[in-house]
């Protein structure tokens, strides 16, 4: 049920998407009534927002690389990385295992736009190095990480679910 006061003409509501419903309300003798879900649907409903589908943060469209290099032409062993369709999380993780090695001098990342779902990730390397080497290296390292962590949780849970039997 949706409580409507009869001083108002507009509401919003809505947990995925802000819906505004537009009436006019007549002179009524309560001050709230309820609105079900029949009468609900005989009124005109439309989306306020102009944000981009929720599902366009995660799918990658067709002929989209997910991952594209691009070589500086100002600095020596630099260049960015843009990773579509991700977000802080890997970009965070990523230039923290890319600072663990030692021949990366500066590794660093950007979302372009928060309407943009790619990030951007700078390297810049010592001449022992390239970028395209410490990015690959910090991505197996990232994956065997990652493995081991899967390992091990999934060895607690057996031994705490053996435990509860």
């Amino acid at each position: 049920m949706v409580f409507i006061n009869s001083d108002f003409r507009f509401i919003t509501f809505g947990l995925l998407a802000p819906i505004l419903i537009t009436f006019s309300i007549p002179n009524l003798s309560s001050p709230k009534f309820e609105v079900d879900d029949q009468h609900l649907n005989s009124w005109k409903l439309k989306r306020v927002m102009n944000a981009p589908d929720r599902y366009e943060r995660f799918v990658l469209p067709e002929g989209t690389k997910k991952v594209s290099y691009e070589r500086d032409t100002k600095i020596m062993n630099a260049a960015s990385f843009t990773i579509e369709r991700e977000d802080h999380t890997i970009g965070n993780i990523v230039r923290v295992q890319l600072h663990r090695d030692g021949n990366v001098v500066f590794a660093g990342y950007k979302p372009p736009h928060p309407l943009q779902h790619k990030i951007i990730v700078r390297v810049y390397t010592t001449s022992q190095s390239s970028p395209m080497q410490a990015y690959n290296q910090s991505i197996t390292d990232l994956d065997k990480e990652l493995d081991h962590l899967k390992v091990a949780f999934e060895a607690e849970v057996a031994r705490a679910s053996g435990e509860l039997s």
